[in-house]
């Protein structure tokens, strides 16, 4: 209200509006809460006026904001849970690969320690020990995680 009366009492007859109905259109438009031409407003005093005349479309936007935001918060915790377990898994997935590793390299030896004049039985078990023994090696526990995206 200040800029338009300052125009209004303006010296110089062109600096000043050219009737007395521009200047109520001015003072109109002033009560009505919407800019006037006497005063170039700041982008904050526009977005607070912005804000008034959609308060339910901010009030909206605001809710849904939140709630986009609570839920990948849930959806994080729900992966990072997840992902520990798995983590876990594949800590026991390799704890009992080793152990099998060891138990069947120790058969192995231990049947390459027989004399020379094995049975048929005694080569079919050190053969089946033996792919066993390299299908375990294959195995990659940590190809088990499951990555973040």
């Amino acid at each position: 209200m200040e800029a338009v009366c300052l125009r209004a009492m303006q010296r110089e007859p062109a600096n000043r509006y050219a009737g007395a109905s521009e200047l109520a259109a001015e003072i109109e438009k002033w009560l009505a809460d919407e800019p006037v031409a006497a005063y170039r407003e700041p982008f904050t005093v526009r977005l607070r006026r912005w804000t008034r005349r959609h308060r339910t479309l901010v009030a909206t936007a605001a809710v849904v904001l939140v709630m986009a935001l609570g839920l990948q918060q849930v959806r994080l915790s729900l992966l990072a849970s997840r992902n520990l377990a798995v983590s876990e898994e594949a800590k026991r997935t390799a704890a009992q690969r080793d152990l099998a590793l060891r138990t069947l390299r120790g058969l192995a030896s231990g049947l390459r320690a027989t004399p020379n004049d094995r049975d048929a039985t005694t080569a079919v078990r050190l053969n089946l020990l033996r792919q066993a023994d390299e299908s375990l090696a294959q195995i990659d526990p940590k190809a088990m995680m499951i990555k973040r995206s």
